[in-house]
């Protein structure tokens, strides 16, 4: 299906009559370009000249060049990023201001209200403007920025209109013999000042009233909710499709608060139009849809690869970003190595232990020194490097945009197989790279981070939009829907909580002036007038047209906008029901064998058994699959990393103050001394490194934090009847429980009386419930109980080595003990370890037997933070719900 080829009648008149025809947007004079090209290619003509069809802006900055060209002006015409950084030098050389942080946002609002000032006629009223703080910093920096544009020969964009109205009042010969216009919902001061100037001047302007398309009467529907208005237009939009067929065909979705709801209504119209391209393997094909709204340049794969290399340049970069980074498609061939990378990235970079989740390129450097296999990554950041050395000494913008784009040259950026629209962006990129050039107006040398920032918000402020590719349905706002016509249209949120929003003033100019001026945001019948104007050329812009509300929004409860008031619209109701057809569920029998498991000892110990006990797929994924996910990255230490310290400390304690006899005989200044050179012995390993100031202020937090934390828990160790250390961290490499061989690791063994005490510390919240049940939580202790000799067991306890009250050795016992909370049990502890065999042989069998069924323990809370839930398709509702036998609270 092609786009419709029917250039309205009152264009094309205006074409023949040698008019300019200016549009009040840039897509409006696309569309007629596009169908005046293809009305010249239906007549046969094998050459044509181009439509003399302008968006108003075009217009205006071809008009500044031709007075350039003929002499009449030496001006510069500013753009967007060079008046930025003017409004925002003059901002922060302001005293009141130069403690602001968020200048930027200061410099948008200056350059915004200057706007206003400018096409709202007010530039000469900056004197009245100081009857507030916000008011007279606005006029002090007004009055710098017209100084300096005056000194410097500049012209912002605000003040363009102006300017040329001058000149062509002036006799400037800028303009053809006539213009015509369309699409302009708004018309400013400044543009009908400039249009009189032209009429002045003998040339004829005429504003175009397009012809109603409409042919059947408008529909107002009536969606429960936003998801139904989304399904209800998704599927209008298919059915359109389908009844034109093989016919030319163009369709509008125009959409309230666009910028917002883009990627819900892409969604909803992928799913239903183009449901393959939400496939992972889909190829590039051109979408039904196109979209008038982009999105940043710096939010693109190429843009936002492009930015982290040179970010990466002036400091080390966070983790995180570094990953991404290298196995992006976009850094040395990325697709070649992908595999190889994201092995890498998993075994090697994010396992090498770190304080700072964070990558010089010489840490990266050294890691990758030995990648035989990526060459490309490797060699992306010795160029990095290499040309670090030369970002030291300040620059001009121009030098340091060439010297950027040579960089990501060396680092080989780019797309490895550049399609149109990857093509699309890096001519984009360039062209920001030649707006940091244009930075240039003065001989000013900055360093290379202040460049990098004006570069950063070149990327955030430019808006990427691929090339029109003729898509049938033509998604925009409701603004940019001016001056366009369509065969049918489909107006989305035409609710009063969502169109039309109320305009904002501005903070900076008194709102007198603001009235008085008729700017926007300020004469709410005004604003009211504009919305019911848009509705209407709406109602008569194609031959059939929907507008459409939710009921109920984020917002809350709505009705349909007041806009539509004037509108003559037959209402209808639409119900949230999925009128999708439904597949029926495909089973397919899996009869091939499982593989037995190798007579071996597995890896994991005895988190197999408590994998399996929390959910059979976990442990089948885990343990049998393999299936992990990449290590995290955290600020410092992370939690798994503190507590090993904690048991590291402890054992090298213990195994030089072997019962609590030496313990008590040490006193206090005598365990704080060993204490301390325990930590020390631990912590050494992590000294030993290079740190930087912070790292090393870190270290010594920590250090202070352990010997508080071992201090305070050898407190709870006194108060216990006597005891000996007669294991530490002991290991039993090979364990057998039912059908598999496992490694069994306790923390430590106390000889008491009557027996032998197993102790696991932990720094977290423990609960002796957790050994409790058919699915225990935590079967560590319980395993290596039944696993020891046959020496007499007085008992197992979790040591909880944790500051304040929180401290505590709970656990169960043959007898009380002093110093230690007995858990709440039914049974005697010989019972309960055969309880405990009983169970984890049963486990450790539905392991080896492959039980893979996705059954939580207790759902959500055994699902949260488990890696397996990307493969895992859980089914909620098939759960039950009903709490374990176990969950009964501990006693005291």
């Amino acid at each position: 299906m092609g786009v419709r080829s029917c250039l309205p009648t009152e264009v094309k008149q205006a074409l023949e009559q040698g008019r300019l025809v200016l549009t009040g947007n840039e897509r409006a004079a696309r569309w007629l370009r596009e169908a005046y090209d293809q009305e010249q290619h239906a007549a046969g003509l094998p050459r044509w000249s181009p439509a003399n069809i302008l968006a108003w802006e075009q217009w205006t900055r071809a008009c500044w060049r031709q007075l350039q060209l003929a002499g009449a002006t030496n001006a510069i015409l500013l753009n967007g990023s060079q008046e930025q950084r003017l409004w925002r030098s003059i901002i922060q050389r302001t005293p009141e201001a130069a403690s602001v942080v968020q200048s930027d946002r200061l410099a948008e609002l200056a350059a915004e209200a200057w706007h206003r000032l400018c096409v709202y006629d007010a530039r000469q009223q900056v004197g009245s403007l100081a009857v507030s703080a916000e008011t007279q910093a606005m006029q002090q920096w007004a009055r710098s920025f017209q100084s300096l544009c005056r000194r410097e020969q500049l012209c912002s964009m605000a003040e363009l209109e102006l300017e040329l109205t001058t000149h062509i009042r002036n006799g400037a010969d800028v303009a053809p013999e006539g213009v015509a216009l369309l699409g302009f919902d708004r018309c400013t001061p400044a543009q009908r000042r400039l249009l009189e100037a032209l009429e002045q001047a003998g040339r004829v302007v005429a504003w175009l009233e397009l012809a109603s398309r409409q042919q059947r009467p408008a529909v107002l529907l009536q969606a429960p909710n936003e998801q139904a208005e989304l399904q209800a237009c998704a599927q209008w939009l298919r059915a359109k499709l389908a009844e034109a067929a093989d016919q030319p065909l163009r369709i509008g979705l125009v959409v309230a608060r666009l910028d917002e709801r883009r990627a819900a209504v892409e969604r909803a119209v992928l799913e239903e139009l183009a449901p393959d391209a939400n496939c992972v393997e889909s190829t590039s094909q051109p979408l039904p849809a196109e979209f008038a709204v982009g999105v940043p340049l710096a939010s693109t794969g190429l843009g936002h690869a492009a930015l982290q290399l040179l970010t990466w340049m002036a400091g080390p970069l966070p983790l995180e970003q570094v990953s991404s980074l290298l196995r992006s498609a976009f850094v040395a061939d990325g697709l070649r190595e992908a595999e190889l990378r994201a092995v890498w990235d998993a075994a090697v970079l994010r396992r090498t232990p770190r304080l700072r989740p964070e990558l010089t390129l010489e840490d990266a450097a050294l890691l990758l020194m030995t990648e035989e296999q990526l060459p490309g990554a490797a060699a992306a950041v010795r160029a990095l490097l290499a040309r670090r050395v030369q970002s030291a000494e300040p620059r001009g913008f121009a030098d340091w945009a060439a010297w950027m784009h040579e960089t990501l040259r060396l680092a080989d950026w780019g797309a490895p197989v550049e399609d149109s629209e990857q093509y699309q962006v890096r001519r984009r990129w360039q062209s920001a790279l030649d707006e940091l050039a244009a930075l240039e107006l003065t001989t000013e040398r900055v360093p290379y981070a202040e460049a990098l920032d004006e570069l950063q918000r070149i990327a955030r402020r430019t808006i990427f939009t691929t090339e029109s590719q003729g898509a049938v349905i033509q998604v925009m706002s409701p603004e940019q829907s001016a001056g366009c016509q369509f065969d049918a249209l489909w107006f989305l949120g035409a609710g009063n909580q969502s169109w039309p929003l109320s305009p904002s003033n501005s903070p900076l100019l008194p709102w007198a002036l603001q009235r008085a001026c008729g700017m926007p945001g300020t004469n709410v019948a005004a604003d009211a007038a504009e919305a019911q104007q848009i509705a209407s050329r709406t109602l008569h812009c194609a031959d059939e047209v929907v507008f459409s509300y939710a009921q109920r929004c984020e917002a809350g409860e709505q009705e349909a906008s007041a806009a539509l008031d004037g509108c003559a619209c037959t209402e209808v109701a639409a119900d949230d029901s999925d009128a999708r057809a439904v597949v029926p569920l495909e089973r397919l029998v899996d009869e091939s064998p499982l593989h037995k498991l190798p007579d071996e000892v597995l890896p994991g110990g005895a988190q197999v058994l408590q994998a399996q006990a929390a959910c059979g797929f976990r442990a089948f994924a885990t343990y049998r699959l393999r299936s992990t996910e990449p290590a995290g990255s955290v600020l410092g230490l992370s939690d798994a990393e503190r507590g090993t310290l904690v048991h590291q400390v402890l054992e090298r304690f213990w195994r030089r103050v072997q019962s609590q006899q030496q313990l008590l005989a040490l006193g206090l200044e005598g365990c704080a001394v060993e204490v301390a050179r325990a930590v020390d012995e631990a912590m050494a390993p992590l000294l030993a490194r290079q740190h930087s100031a912070w790292e090393q202020s870190y270290l010594a937090v920590e250090r202070e934090r352990l010997l508080l934390l071992v201090q305070h828990w050898l407190e709870q160790e006194r108060l216990r009847s006597p005891f000996v250390v007669q294991q530490l961290e002991q290991r039993l490499p090979d364990v057998q429980i039912g059908p598999l061989r496992l490694s069994v690791r306790v923390d430590r063994v106390d000889q008491v009386e009557g027996g032998e005490l197993l102790l696991d510390y932990k720094t977290g919240e423990a609960n002796p419930k957790e050994w409790k049940g058919d699915r225990p939580d935590a079967p560590q202790l319980p395993l290596y109980a039944i696993a020891r000799e046959q020496a007499p067991l007085a008992g197992v306890a979790f040591a909880q080595v944790r500051a304040g009250k929180d401290r505590a050795l709970v656990g169960l016992t043959t007898g009380a003990m002093p110093g230690m909370k007995q858990a709440k049990d039914e049974m005697v502890l010989e019972q309960r370890v055969e309880t405990w065999r009983e169970v984890l042989t049963r486990l450790a069998q539905e392991f080896a037997d492959g039980d893979a069924r996705v059954q939580p323990k207790q759902y959500p809370d055994t699902c949260n933070g488990c890696a397996q839930r990307l493969v895992c398709r859980l089914q909620p509702l098939s759960l039950n719900d009903e709490p374990d036998d176990d969950e009964e609270e501990q006693d005291g």
